[in-house]
């Protein structure tokens, strides 16, 4: 928001699905020129843990278990005191190892681990069961596939199932975000359901972890939830820039995969078109000399679930600048016409002071004008004419010599 007194606010809540660098160019302009500064928002991402809470591994046996997170920037993982036995190590991309030798005691352990960033610290305890050596494996096991795709606007539905070698009743449990308008149901019998219909701004990757539990023990499951979407452009269908000043307007699409945008219609000039490969692309650069006016372009987002067009209108504003010669010669009681040009966009509004005796003065409002009659005095005659528009002001001095 520009604040007319010589600030601007950029304030809002970012989106949980906005993390990362963001250039932008501030511009700031008054009647004796402009500045321009180039200025990068990044925004954080608070780390959220994508692997499961709880692991099940056999005493006398060495094992290794991946702690998996998400953030940005890429979290680091650290743990509070461990068991005997148990070591702990950031991989440095956002994971780390939780690994044991064949010396830990067989038992049950919480083992907490914090992961942090520049956008704050989530913390995760993790349950690690150590059974002993040679025990009959009774929990639960997941019999359901560990990916599935919805499509946002359509209705979606995935049964959970498990299997178990003990009668006992197994209640299936999730952690991680869902897309909207997807919701979890415990069936309470060794199955769940995800089912709904994915609003059409839920186009993403979604990790979530099941869990599965009856009286024999817990048994997780990452699985992850791809929502598609069809493209859709998000930004404004007009902006303003001026001819000679630095310009800069980003255009933004939704969906997933991630579209391509592309650009038709003849641009400015001086102006580039880039697809970031992000979903964004940004139309840049300074408007050349004589490139006022505006210009009909058309967006187009596509990806392989299909493409979304913009009409998009960008005028380019100029100030004036008088093109007509300033001099011209007229003959004594014959009839004569001049016409006075200039370019600028808006079109220039041409006014004038001075008189010459026997002709008239004639603003067409196009950013012409002119000057006839029939002179009736020789002489030599001096008029100031003026081009003005809603970006600034021209002047020429005019001198009609009337022989």
């Amino acid at each position: 928001t520009a604040n007319a007194n010589g600030t601007a606010t950029l304030a809002g809540t970012p989106a949980a699905t906005v993390s990362g660098s963001y250039p932008l160019t501030f511009t700031a302009k008054n009647s004796t020129g402009t500045a321009s500064q180039a200025f990068t928002l990044t925004v954080d991402h608070v780390p959220s843990f994508s692997s499961a809470a709880a692991v099940t591994e056999t005493a006398g046996t060495a094992f290794s278990f991946t702690v998996s997170t998400t953030g940005d920037p890429t979290p680091t993982l650290t743990t509070g005191s461990l068991p005997a036995g148990v070591g702990f190590s950031n991989s440095g991309n956002g994971t780390g190892v939780l690994s044991g030798t064949t010396g830990v005691t067989a038992g049950t352990y919480a083992v907490a681990v914090t992961a942090a960033n520049a956008g704050g610290t989530t913390s995760q305890t993790i349950t690690l069961t150590v059974k002993a050596a040679g025990t009959t494996q009774t929990v639960p096991s997941f019999t359901s596939a560990a990916t599935a795709t919805a499509t946002a606007g359509k209705a979606f539905r995935f049964t959970v199932t498990t299997a178990s070698p003990t009668t006992y009743t197994t209640n299936v449990t999730h952690s991680g975000t869902l897309p909207a308008g997807v919701s979890f149901s415990n069936n309470g019998i060794g199955t769940a359901v995800l089912t709904g219909t994915p609003t059409a701004a839920s186009g993403g990757t979604y990790p979530i972890t099941f869990t599965a539990t009856d009286k024999a023990g817990t048994t997780t499951q990452s699985f992850v939830l791809t929502v598609g979407a069809a493209p859709t452009i998000t930004t404004a269908t007009t902006t303003t820039g001026t001819v000679g000043s630095a310009f800069n307007f980003t255009v933004h699409a939704s969906g997933a995969p991630i579209p391509t945008l592309t650009e038709s219609g003849a641009l400015p000039q001086g102006l580039t078109w880039v697809d970031n490969g992000d979903g964004t692309a940004t139309l840049a650069g300074t408007p050349g000399v004589g490139q006022g006016g505006v210009y009909t372009l058309t967006f187009t987002a596509t990806s392989s679930l299909g493409s979304a067009t913009q009409s998009f209108t960008l005028t380019v504003n100029q100030a004036p600048a008088i093109t007509s010669v300033a001099t011209a010669t007229a003959t004594h009681a014959k009839a004569f016409t001049f016409t006075f040009t200039s370019r600028g966009y808006p079109l220039a509004n041409v006014t004038h002071t001075g008189t010459v005796r026997g002709l008239t003065y004639n603003n067409l409002g196009n950013g012409t004008a002119t000057l006839s009659g029939t002179p009736t005095t020789a002489g030599k005659y001096t008029l100031t004419i003026t081009a003005k528009n809603s970006v600034g002001t021209a002047t020429q001095t005019f001198i009609l010599t009337v022989n």
